[in-house]
């Protein structure tokens, strides 16, 4: 889950308060809700349906004479990872949803919880996403430390869970020890991930890893 925590160097208490609330709801809701009928639904698209919010994988469409027709929609619940479908009459009103990107930094962890600062919103007040379901990151939250300090970071969430995460595509790491698997070599790390490699490289090594697969590219000279 995503808490938001802000830094603020004014001292009217009342101003603060509402502008804190405002924006609380502005991120927590990062996304915009339009109406559209069955019949407009796309793969790729985002409906909040039944509290739901659900990614259209697969669409349908039925025509039945003289009723109008149905869309049958194959369907993922991003919240679970479920998936299940379900059939729409064409004329059914949906509640469509788009989500926003938005471009973070890390800046530290605390508690379990990593930190990421909202870099795109353009305001004068910090904005801290704190994040507890590292799992969403996939292996990211290895590699912080690791990336430059200004290294940017897209994310989608829905009320407060990550949806999508992407980050740089390439990290430099040490070798810290080496694993020798007949033709390869399993290469670890300070931070205890590992890679596949060619048998030529030895302990000390600097070497590049591609992001997210943590897949060897090149030995740095």
């Amino acid at each position: 889950m995503i808490s938001l925590f802000r830094n603020s160097a004014s001292s009217n208490i009342f101003k603060n308060t509402i502008i804190s609330s405002i924006r609380n709801d502005m991120i927590q809701y990062s996304k915009r809700f339009y109406e559209m009928e069955a019949s407009d639904l796309k793969k790729g698209m985002y409906i909040e349906y039944k509290g739901k919010l659900l990614e259209t994988q697969k669409v349908t469409h039925q025509k039945v004479a003289m009723r109008g027709g149905f869309i049958l929609a194959d369907f993922k619940n991003l919240v679970d990872g479920s998936k299940f479908s379900h059939k729409f009459r064409s004329a059914e009103e949906l509640e469509a949803v788009e989500l926003f990107v938005k471009t973070a930094q890390y800046v530290g962890s605390e508690k379990n919880k990593l930190k990421l600062k909202i870099t795109d919103g353009g305001e004068e007040e910090d904005e801290i996403l704190e994040i507890s379901d590292l799992a969403a990151l996939g292996c990211y939250p290895s590699y912080f430390k690791y990336l430059p300090a200004d290294s940017e970071y897209q994310l989608k969430e829905h009320n407060g869970k990550v949806l999508e995460f992407k980050g740089p595509g390439e990290v430099e790491m040490t070798v810290t020890s080496i694993e020798d698997l007949k033709n390869n070599l399993v290469l670890h790390f300070e931070n205890g991930r590992t890679s596949k490699a060619p048998s030529y490289l030895a302990v000390g090594d600097r070497v590049t890893i591609r992001l997210p697969d943590e897949v060897f590219i090149t030995k740095l000279k």
